[in-house]
């Protein structure tokens, strides 16, 4: 206990953040949250299951995609339907009582459909499908393996985030501030790969920049961590994957001769090629979400029609950025139903803008590798907005449709290589260390209010 007591003294303001912030304001979360009220758990939950059982790719059912499950796990979603997209709704805490006296019954399974998520690599539900694998062995009711994923994700999900600030503690406090969003924090206690994504996507932006400004070689140690991170991000979201292409912005001279051709291989080739596999193995899963969706039309639009494609996208953002993204990217939770109020996400943008421009000068970066990190950043959000137009768009409809702000969450962190500094100065750092943190209790103990207003 005592060498535990000095652990957490040593540690720095940051990653006391994220331990207390994330960890406490993340296990209260995860509890206060009825099962299923994250935007689309239950096929999330789905997944991770299938991954659970070692199948990592889905079938061909007769009405969609999924696979053979327990009929239990359905059966568990369907009493919580009541409250998805009417914040009037209550959680009845006899039927949550109900729900864990379900037994799994294992052998009794039915074609169970998860068409939006049966497209997701495996390494990103890793630590749900382990933790239900584990409720497995005791047969656990599907309500209580559903916990132990959303458990299994804020663990991993601060493991990484504390990797991150370790790897760039000169800015530790600006990453603790873009992670511990109330809407990253709410993605990070679900069934979903999100906390998995998120923290990946972090650590390996992290690892970037604090290796292009590094004044000594990096060790073989430091080159496989960023491969590794780059490998596992790439069996991730699809997007996210164009991240790896931030590694350039390491210099040469920390990774002499064959060393860097191995770290470009490792971590930037590599990884594309198995995203680009994985998208290949995956494709024949593929099913249109909404009726009047045409991929086909939508891809000849773009290729025949490029600077129109890029209008819309310019009448997207546009139109969406301020009044709708912005709001969301902070906080609009549940099943798109509670909203924080409109202080608190003014107070988060204010908490992160401070964070980000006054990160101390040891992590900046030279202007051409912030202008790399902002065409990596700009590529990725058109990435993420061509597979929507591609997917859930009508052909040539003007805007694409069905942007989330959460979606640019592990994006997020860009804004450090990009802007980060700007207003450095470690006395300003100094003092605003805990402005920013008592902002950020401040806005997840309304999150943590607003959430349990919600539902009970």
């Amino acid at each position: 206990m005592k060498n535990l007591a000095r652990r957490l003294l040593r540690l720095t303001v940051a990653e006391k953040l994220v331990l207390a912030l994330g960890g406490l304001s993340g296990l209260v979360l995860l509890v206060l949250v009825p099962p299923f009220q994250v935007a689309d758990e239950a096929t999330h939950f789905y997944r991770a299951y299938e991954v659970s059982q070692g199948r990592f790719i889905a079938r061909r059912l007769a009405t969609g995609t999924g696979d053979e499950l327990p009929r239990s796990l359905s059966q568990s979603f369907a009493p919580f339907t009541y409250m998805m997209f009417d914040p009037g709704a209550k959680m009845r805490l006899s039927l949550l009582r109900s729900e864990l006296r379900r037994p799994l019954d294992p052998g009794r399974t039915r074609p169970t459909r998860f068409e939006n998520t049966s497209l997701y690599p495996p390494v990103s539900y890793a630590p749900q499908a382990l933790a239900i694998a584990a409720g497995r062995l005791f047969q656990a009711p599907p309500v209580v393996l559903l916990y132990l994923a959303r458990l299994a994700g804020l663990v991993v999900w601060l493991g990484l985030i504390l990797l991150a600030v370790r790897r760039l503690p000169a800015a530790g406090l600006a990453i603790a501030a873009l992670a511990i969003t109330p809407m990253a924090l709410y993605q990070a206690v679900s069934a979903s790969g999100d906390a998995t994504t998120m923290g990946l996507a972090f650590l390996l932006v992290a690892q970037a920049i604090a290796y292009a400004r590094r004044t000594t070689p990096l060790t073989d140690k430091q080159l496989a961590g960023v491969i590794i991170t780059a490998l596992l991000l790439a069996l991730c979201k699809a997007p996210y994957v164009l991240l790896v292409l931030l590694v350039v912005i390491i210099p040469r001279r920390q990774v002499a001769g064959r060393r860097y051709l191995a770290l470009l291989a490792g971590a930037v080739v590599m990884p594309l090629l198995v995203a680009g596999g994985w998208a290949v193995v995956a494709q024949h899963n593929f099913v249109n979400l909404r009726a009047g969706v045409d991929q086909s039309a939508q891809l000849q639009f773009i290729l025949h029609h490029p600077y129109g494609y890029a209008a819309n996208l310019w009448r997207t953002f546009a139109t969406t950025v301020g009044d709708y993204l912005a709001i969301q990217f902070i906080g609009i939770l549940g099943w798109l139903d509670t909203k924080l109020p409109i202080w608190a996400v003014i107070a988060d943008w204010f908490v992160i803008g401070l964070a980000v421009l006054c990160a101390p000068p040891a992590g900046l970066l030279r202007r051409w590798q912030r202008a790399w990190a902002g065409l990596v950043g700009l590529g990725a959000v058109v990435a993420i907005a061509t597979l929507l137009y591609l997917t859930w768009t009508a052909p040539k409809a003007p805007a694409v449709e069905g942007l989330q702000g959460r979606y640019f969450i592990p994006l997020s962190i860009l804004l450090l290589a990009v802007g980060g500094g700007w207003l450095s100065g470690d006395v300003v750092h100094r003092r605003l260390s805990l402005t920013i943190a008592g902002l950020m209790s401040i806005v997840l103990i309304a999150t943590l209010a607003v959430v349990g207003s919600r539902y009970y």
